[in-house]
């Protein structure tokens, strides 16, 4: 149930915001793109298509995070990476490997979806890209607060 309640409130750009992210430039939530988005292997390929999504401002933001002295940095954890944009897709492996040399982006498959990829460390919500083919395999959840997600599809 926390997880319908966390995937449905990905669409309230006043919580997105209220996180840290930086979405200035985005007018509608929750952000849905082609199914096209999956069979992106390259991370150059990866980072034009944030820039046109207008959310590498918010992977840039992750960039001025400081590093952290003591017995932190001794045990090999001086830098606290954050989190940035999930994405949300039916086939995750090229998306994944396209991702993963860009620092805070997360790719997950609708079937594996779960409330701390959604809301990580408890923090109320994530921003989030769906592709069109995750929203309906998200569809088949039975719930009350993710009619209101389908609506907007």
């Amino acid at each position: 149930m926390e997880e319908a309640a966390a995937i449905s409130s990905t669409k309230s750009k006043e919580i997105i915001e209220s996180r840290g992210h930086i979405v200035d430039k985005i007018e509608t939530f929750p952000i849905i793109v082609s199914d096209d988005i999956e069979s992106v292997s390259k991370t150059a390929e990866m980072e034009k298509i944030l820039n046109s999504l207008n959310l590498m401002q918010d992977v840039t933001r992750l960039k001025s995070r400081q590093r952290r002295s003591g017995k932190a940095r001794m045990r090999g954890r001086s830098v606290k990476v954050g989190k940035s944009t999930l994405f949300v897709v039916s086939k995750s492996e090229k998306l994944s490997q396209a991702c993963g040399s860009i620092p805070g982006i997360d790719v997950k498959s609708a079937n594996e979806l779960s409330v701390l990829d959604l809301a990580p460390g408890g923090t109320p919500i994530r921003l989030t890209v769906y592709s069109k083919s995750a929203l309906e395999k998200i569809e088949k959840i039975q719930s009350p607060h993710l009619e209101l997600m389908v609506s907007v599809k």
